[in-house]
């Protein structure tokens, strides 16, 4: 059979524009227009407000749902993700910020807004006195995503309290942590104070209780390690309570996660996970909720140790006035 110039000069030009198409819509530069919509950020240099965010006191301020990605190494600035949005999407990508002498709080998501954190190298988060490394307020949310390939130190603010991951910043009044889920990466949480790796904070107050731990999801491939601060608090759930402890919260770690979790030492030890115990140990521990362990990574939980025997529990309960605490698990 033969056809015609008109024919072959047809079926060459639909191999070429199927050739094209496959190209267009395979190729790297087209698979990367996603992340080209991402708008980037240099916390080192950024002078002026941008698309979807403002600057002013050294602080950038997520102003609109999106994506981000966040770069750069500071002592001075810090990154607040504004209350109500509830899609941002955001990627630290080698960030370093270290407020331990200025003060303040790195990286803050405010009430109802709900961010989606992905993890790209070494990313360090440092707080000053009193404040959240990476502030989880108990109406917002945190999802560390499953693509998270890179690592995060985050520690909270000494002396002063304030949990690695979780609630501070509140004058010691013993806030509860809020939504945390982390799914990828690696992840160091050290809680400052009284206060949780992941979790709640400290009471400063003998009539308040230390914060519960909130709602704490571990799971996917994430590699975590949890250490409460000295003076009972839990290295994942509540803090330690100037009264009584901070309750556990609920926890859910499942999945091929592998978490270690030691609770802080002092007059009453914080559980490895679960709830935290009295500061003085003049008053009982917190409850121990929800929590649920099912992972088949490593397990590696230690109640922190307490004057005249007031132990935390492994997993279970902080110490307390009524010795140590109770192992649940």
């Amino acid at each position: 059979m033969k056809f015609s110039k008109h024919v072959k000069w047809v079926v060459v030009l639909s191999v070429l524009i199927m050739v094209l198409a496959a190209f267009f819509f395979l190729s790297p530069w087209t698979m990367g227009i996603a992340k080209a919509k991402s708008t980037r950020i240099d916390i080192r240099t950024v002078d002026a407000d941008g698309p979807g965010y403002t600057f002013a006191d050294n602080i950038v301020t997520i102003t609109r749902n999106g994506y981000y990605t966040i770069t750069g190494t500071t002592n001075t600035r810090s990154v607040f993700v504004q209350d109500g949005l509830v899609d941002v999407n955001i990627t630290l990508s080698g960030v370093n910020i270290n407020l331990s002498e200025r003060g303040g709080c790195p990286f803050a998501i405010f009430d109802d807004a709900e961010v989606n954190l992905t993890l790209v190298g070494d990313n360090t988060l440092i707080s000053g006195h009193g404040d959240a490394g990476l502030m989880v307020p108990p109406l917002a949310t945190l999802v560390i995503t499953e693509n998270s390939k890179g690592s995060l130190t985050v520690t909270g603010g000494g002396t002063g309290g304030g949990a690695g991951i979780g609630c501070g910043g509140t004058g010691g009044r013993g806030f509860r942590g809020g939504n945390i889920t982390i799914m990828g990466g690696t992840i160091r949480a050290t809680g400052g104070r009284g206060s949780a790796g992941i979790g709640g904070e400290r009471s400063s107050y003998v009539n308040i209780s230390g914060g519960g731990g909130g709602n704490i999801t571990i799971g996917g491939s994430a590699d975590v390690t949890a250490m409460g601060g000295d003076d009972g608090a839990a290295g994942i759930g509540g803090g330690g309570g100037g009264g009584r402890g901070g309750d556990s919260g609920n926890i859910t770690i499942t999945g091929n996660a592998s978490v270690t979790a030691v609770g802080g030492s002092g007059s009453a030890g914080g559980a490895g996970v679960g709830s935290g115990g009295s500061v003085d140990g003049f008053d009982v521990a917190g409850a121990f909720q929800n929590v649920i362990i099912n992972n088949t990574g490593r397990q590696n939980f230690q109640g922190g140790k307490g004057t005249n025997g007031r132990n935390g529990a492994d997993v279970g309960t902080g110490g307390g006035k009524d010795g140590p605490g109770v192992q649940m698990m």
